[in-house]
Parts: structure tokens; C-alpha cells; sequence
């Protein structure tokens, strides 16, 4: 038309219908969805166990009461943990089993994806950063492990006060904003970020509002800890603590192999310096592009793993869950980043269509105790943690001739769990491989500060592999003045030796 001055698209740019940009915005929630419906058929794995079978099986006043009146669990990692907002909607979700459990994480994981592309709207391809976030093989534990929906929920209230108090420009919206982030909070820790990233996004004019409603969150879930008793954690081995961070930040460029037990003691010298130099080229990236939204999802990327730091440090495990906030940080620095042009969504098709293959495949690790802690076993073979949980699993499955053989591999891998040896001559003798174990304990087990149950279950080796003189001379250390030391058999079984 002959003085038409609309804009025309550049080369190599998709012209989109404009009834189709309204659907624009379902996409990083249908991949979401797409991504997260093979996880709906996990079970209970690891701390499923105890956490929800048992304690969250039935619901009542007196088991929501105790949710929200203490931590979650007694012993000094127990105290250290407090969400009881996420702990009730489970109890509630539970009623309908773990199916129920992971529908609620992939309705909030798609919620996120959606809101991820929402908060990025002024940036080049918007989408784009929900998609990222929707399929990034991070979000595989927070789909596939159902003690992990407190990651999902606080995931997205955090991001629906992000959105309530960008999107409403008025005191209602900030209010709405301040209870999405207290809920986010009580959800998880990492919840109390959502309260800097609104005050990186909301309008200049409006950031000491924000500030003030993230303060007031920060101040009343530190309070409320206090006053409950909730333990602060304690770290001894902060010497540690650059390199779990850059192994947490180089999952976020290559999460592989992806499995439920990363031993910090088995990390690669590439992978922590692929994080540190990742962090620092995106960092320079969006400084020199000078990019607001890019910068945003720097910060959130960065400052996501560090406050799971204290956790890591405790138990020697970087975890996916860790990074999941950090992955919408990725996705809006690739929002910004990324043109929008055909050549580029026939790569990122490619890339999330290897996604999707992904997840049907790890979905499976999900299923049983044995098929995760197997994956974990064989994706870091030298590392003891997998070797240690895929023996416990299959001493509970009452399989112990293959559990001797998985606490075998933890003992001679890189710094074992001071209970697997036990475990391992314990279950090397009920399996019939006593000689195994009598050879292994007098060679190369350990020989000072030794337990009571390891010294029993020496000497049974010795007389199951023959060597009555050597079962007694093992078994006469566990003697006291008044009685036995060690398991109830000991007693019957020194009467067997004659002791």
C-alpha cells in the first residue's frame, strides 16, 4: 500500500501473524509440560521415603501444627530446615499419591517457564528465555524426585511477585508481591531472591517500594526462625567452597553426566573452571552489551548456587536442584541475547528437541532406588556416594550378594562413608562371600577406631571363612566386664566360640 510505513522485517527475521503472538506466550509452558509429563510416573526415591511415607501420610491438625511449629526433622540437619508451606501443600497433594506430586511440579515448573517469558517481554525473543528455563536438563530433579517440589514452588511464587509487582503499577500489586515472597520463602530459602530480582526489574521509581517489601520478608522469615529454633548451618570446609561453585555454575553449560549424586570429591579440575570462566564471559557479555534484562539474569544465575553453598559443603553433593533458580537467570540473559530470526529457531528447535529426548530417557532413573542410585553409580564410578546408596537400596530389596559388591566399590573409591565398611563385610557375609571379606579386613580395611558392629562382623567373616582362633581373637576385643559390645548376636555368638 502506497504510504504505508510500517517497519518490514529484516532479512532472515520471521514475520508472525499478529493473532499468532498471543500464543507466542503458551509455548515455554507447552514445552514445560512436554518435558515434564514423563517424570508423572516416578515413585518414592531417597529421602521419599521419610520425608512424605512417613511423615506426611497422614493429615491431620496435629501433623499441619507440627509442620509450621518446627523444623523438619530432629538431629543437626534436621534443624536446619524450615518450609512448612511447602510441607503442607504436599501433605495435601500426597492424598493423591506421587502421581499427585508430580503434577503439582509440573504445573508449577510450566507456570515458571511462562512467567520466565513474560518478565523478559522487552527483550529480542522473549520466548526464548522461557523455553531455556522449560527445558534445561537441570529441571530434571525437581521433576523426577517429589522431595524436590519445594524447589518448584518456590520457584514460581517467587516469579508470580516478581510479576505482580512489575505488571500492577500500584500498591496492591507490591502487596500482593510481599505475600508471594514471604509463601516463596516458607517454601525455600532460595525464595527470598525473588524480592532483589523485582527490585532489578520494577521501574526506577518504584525500586525502594520493592526493597522495603523484600527487606520485610527477609527480616520476618529470620525471625521466625529464631523464635522456632531453627539452626543456621555449619560449615567447616569453606576451602571447598570455590570449587563446588563452579561445578554448580558449569551445569548450567554442561549438566552432563546428570545424575542424583554429584561427589564433590570426585570433581574433574575442567569442570569447576568451566563454571568460573562461563559465570565471567556471560558476566563481560552483557556489561559490554549493556543489556538490563541480561545483567538481571546474571545476577540471578550467580547468586542462585551460593546460597545453597552451606548445604553443599555439609553433605559433599551438588545437586541439579541447586541451579534450577539459577536456569531463569540463563534464560533471560539468552533472551536478550539471542536474535530472532529463522537460521536461530531452526537451532534452538534442534536443541530443545534433544531436550525433550533427554527427559523421556532420565525420566526412567526416577522409578526405583536401584535404577537412580545405578545411574549415579556408573555416570562417577570412582566416586564412593553412589556406590554407597545403591548398596543400601539393594540391602532393603534383601539382595545382598550384589549390595556386597556395590559396597565393595564405595570402600575402595574416593573417600567412602566411614559406615560402608561395615556395610560391606556385613553384607559380603550374609551373601556367602566371607572369605572376600576376611581377606579384605585383614589387608586393607581400616585398623584404628574401629566400631563394635565392624569388629563383630570381622570376626563372623573369620568363622564363616573357617578360622575359628582368628574369629576369637577378633570377637574377644568387643568383651566388657558385664557384657558384650556390639549387635544382640554378639553375645549368642561368642557362646558359639566358646568365649
Amino acid at each position: 500500500m502506497v504510504g504505508d510505513q510500517r517497519k518490514q522485517p529484516a532479512i532472515g527475521e520471521v514475520e508472525i501473524p499478529h493473532r499468532l503472538k498471543g500464543l507466542e506466550w503458551l509455548v515455554p509452558g507447552f514445552v514445560a509440560a512436554l518435558v515434564g509429563v514423563w517424570y508423572t510416573g516416578g515413585t518414592a526415591v531417597w529421602d521419599d521415603h521419610r520425608i512424605i511415607e512417613q511423615g506426611l501420610r497422614d493429615v491431620d491438625f496435629d501433623v499441619v501444627q507440627s509442620i509450621w511449629a518446627s523444623p523438619v526433622g530432629g538431629g543437626e540437619v534436621g534443624r536446619q530446615y524450615y518450609r512448612p508451606m511447602a510441607y503442607t501443600i504436599m501433605a495435601l497433594v500426597y492424598q493423591f499419591g506421587f502421581v499427585g506430586l508430580h503434577v503439582a511440579a509440573v504445573i508449577c515448573h510450566a507456570i515458571s517457564a511462562v512467567l520466565v517469558g513474560l518478565l523478559g517481554k522487552d527483550s529480542r525473543w522473549p520466548m526464548m528465555g522461557g523455553v531455556i528455563f522449560a527445558a534445561h536438563p537441570a529441571a530434571s530433579e525437581v521433576l523426577g524426585w517429589a522431595s524436590a517440589l519445594p524447589d518448584a514452588l518456590a520457584v514460581v511464587l517467587g516469579l508470580l511477585g516478581v510479576w505482580s509487582a512489575v505488571h500492577f503499577e500500584n500498591r496492591k500489586g507490591m502487596v500482593w508481591a510481599l505475600f508471594a515472597w514471604c509463601a516463596a520463602a516458607l517454601c525455600k530459602p532460595t525464595g527470598l531472591l525473588f524480592g532483589l530480582v523485582a527490585m532489578l526489574l520494577v521501574k526506577p521509581e518504584r525500586r525502594t517500594t520493592a526493597l522495603g517489601a523484600w527487606l520485610s520478608v527477609i527480616i520476618a522469615w529470620w525471625c521466625l526462625r529464631s523464635w522456632l529454633g531453627v539452626q543456621t548451618p555449619s560449615v567447616e570446609s569453606w576451602d571447598l567452597a570455590g570449587d563446588s561453585l563452579g561445578w554448580a555454575w558449569s551445569l548450567y553449560f554442561w549438566p552432563f553426566p546428570v545424575t542424583a549424586v554429584r561427589d564433590l570429591w570426585a570433581l574433574a579440575e575442567w569442570q569447576w573452571m568451566l563454571g568460573w570462566f562461563g559465570v565471567m564471559m556471560l558476566g563481560v557479555v552483557a556489561l559490554w552489551r549493556r543489556l538490563h534484562l541480561a545483567l538481571v539474569g546474571w545476577a540471578v544465575m550467580v547468586i542462585g548456587p551460593i546460597l545453597a553453598i552451606p548445604i553443599i559443603l555439609q553433605g559433599y553433593l551438588v545437586a541439579d536442584r541447586y541451579v534450577y533458580l539459577g536456569v531463569l537467570g540463563v534464560g533471560w540473559i539468552f533472551a536478550a541475547l539471542i536474535p530472532k530470526n529463522r537460521w536461530m529457531g531452526f537451532l534452538v528447535a534442534i536443541c530443545v528437541g534433544g531436550a525433550l529426548v533427554f527427559h523421556v530417557q532420565r525420566a526412567s532413573a526416577w522409578t526405583s532406588d536401584e535404577t537412580l542410585f545405578q545411574d549415579a553409580a556408573e555416570a562417577y564410578p570412582s566416586s564412593s556416594y553412589g556406590w554407597h546408596f545403591l548398596g543400601h537400596a539393594l540391602h532393603i530389596q534383601g539382595d545382598e550378594h550384589r549390595a556386597s559388591l556395590a559396597f565393595e566399590n564405595a570402600v575402595r573409591g574416593i573417600r567412602p562413608h566411614p559406615m560402608d565398611f561395615t556395610f560391606f563385610v556385613r553384607c559380603a557375609v550374609e551373601a556367602g562371600r566371607a572369605q572376600d571379606a576376611l581377606k579384605w579386613a585383614e589387608n586393607e580395611g581400616p585398623k584404628e577406631n574401629l566400631t563394635a558392629e565392624y569388629i563383630a562382623w570381622w570376626a563372623k567373616a573369620a568363622m564363616e571363612a573357617g578360622d575359628l582362633e582368628l574369629a576369637k581373637a577378633r570377637l574377644i576385643a568387643l568383651k566388657k566386664p558385664d557384657h558384650w559390645d556390639g549387635p544382640g548376636w554378639v553375645a549368642g555368638f561368642a557362646q558359639e566360640l566358646g568365649l
